[in-house]
């Protein structure tokens, strides 16, 4: 569940991350955690406790991966000009999910039982594949510049944090 380091390059300066292939793992883990949680209804004490613990596990990890799917997706595909209003509706469509998301989840699945988590693994599925196709399509649009497609620029006030941040490695030659 841990970000492939061949696919992931966020720690190397001026090499944008890929998060594609995260948001495929997030996919998975959202299906198998809600799968998890329908088995475990009406099974016995043990087998119930183990499919918990296991989607737990699955589902903490799903969300890790889509938040940072999610940020990536909402800074880095906005356009610079516009990025203070992309993050806007951003955090304000969150905030509307935190609020009625619990309601939703919480009256289809006590209403549909384990079709109501049949019906919630396909529709996270969905939309982490449908964000991971959007993720993939944006890089790979912005990393392959035609005539009529250049390569967003850095403002220059980023190129300048950017200068300022960056550390000189022959200060720690000595350990």
């Amino acid at each position: 569940m841990f970000p492939d380091p061949a696919r992931s390059q966020a720690g190397r300066p001026g090499q944008p991350r890929k998060s594609p292939h995260e948001l495929h793992t997030a996919a998975v883990s959202f299906v198998l955690a809600c799968g998890a949680f329908a088995l475990a209804a009406g099974a016995p004490a043990v087998p119930a406790t183990v499919l918990l613990v296991f989607a737990l596990g699955a589902l903490t990890s799903a969300e890790l991966v889509t938040s940072a799917g999610e940020w990536f997706l909402s800074v880095n595909l906005a356009p610079a000009r516009l990025r203070e209003r992309y993050l806007s509706v951003f955090k304000t469509s969150t905030a509307v999910q935190q609020a009625a998301g619990p309601v939703l989840v919480t009256t289809a699945l006590t209403g549909w039982g384990r079709l109501g988590w049949l019906a919630l693994a396909s529709l996270l599925a969905a939309g982490t594949i449908a964000s991971r196709r959007l993720a993939a399509r944006e890089t790979a649009r912005r990393l392959s510049p035609t005539g009529t497609t250049p390569l967003p620029q850095m403002p220059a006030a980023d190129r300048r944090l950017r200068a300022a941040d960056r550390v000189d490695e022959t200060q720690f030659s000595h350990f």
